[in-house]
């Protein structure tokens, strides 16, 4: 499994802007109940991420 995490602003002159902030990759012998879902250090990088997006914009 591939998930890109992507944030898209769109300002108030209609400009666009898409920012690629993380992937989570699983290999498929690797899905399971614990595994499946955003572990906390992937959260903490997320957010983190994100933040500094939203502000850079």
């Amino acid at each position: 499994m591939d998930v890109r995490i992507i944030v898209e602003t769109t300002f108030d002159d209609g400009k666009t802007r898409r920012f690629n902030i993380g992937r989570l990759r699983r290999a498929p012998d690797e899905l399971g109940p614990e595994s499946l879902g955003l572990l906390l250090d992937e959260a903490k990088q997320l957010l983190r991420r994100l933040q500094e997006t939203i502000l850079r914009d």
